[in-house]
């Protein structure tokens, strides 16, 4: 992977890094490079040939934004290659598990494995949650320290109830959430 794309998604509260092609807010890492949906299906049905019809009626000097994206397709496409986008199925993209190990669990900060119920969380904040919510236990979680636990990755099994309201911080929500992580590798920000 290029230096450029070493910065892959910083994710910072609910945030996503915008596409690289307009600037609109990621999707996911499509075709070789961060890019919203509209950008990765405008890329797609380029490579089959549609690019063909392709002509810029300035200096093939186009600004491409989300508001002008639609204007000179010429110009868009060059865009995509630019960033780095590319139909080949040997992309140098990483495996989805190695993402989400570089973004932190919303709950105790340790290494993440994907997005659980809603949240960026790793394997024991995921089943901490569930068996919570399975088991209907959170009524019955008290904490010694009046609520001021510190949770991290070492600390998250000293006090479930402190541990249980940083799920709840964490916008952690009780029905599960399915992604399909070959289509949209993170929660789509447009609701």
């Amino acid at each position: 992977m290029s230096d450029g794309n070493a910065t892959l998604l910083s994710f910072t509260g609910e945030k996503f890094e915008p596409c690289k092609v307009c600037g609109e807010p990621s999707s996911g890492w499509h075709c070789g490079a961060v890019t919203c949906e509209a950008c990765k299906k405008f890329f797609l049905r380029s490579i089959n040939g549609e690019d063909a019809k392709y002509k810029c009626i300035r200096n093939q000097d186009c600004v491409i934004v989300r508001t002008t994206r639609t204007q000179c397709q010429f110009c868009r496409f060059q865009k995509c290659k630019e960033v780095g986008m590319t139909n080949s199925e040997n992309t140098n993209n990483p495996p989805v598990a190695e993402i989400f190990k570089r973004f932190p669990c919303a709950v105790c900060k340790a290494p993440s494995s994907g997005i659980h119920f809603g949240a960026i969380t790793c394997e024991g904040c995921k089943g901490f949650f569930r068996r919570s919510i399975k088991e209907r236990a959170p009524e019955r979680y008290r904490c010694m320290e009046n609520g001021t636990c510190e949770i991290s990755a070492a600390t998250r099994n000293m006090c479930r109830y402190c541990r249980f309201q940083k799920c709840l911080k964490a916008k952690i929500k009780s029905l599960p959430i399915r992604l399909n992580f070959k289509e949209n590798l993170y929660l789509n920000t447009k609701r």
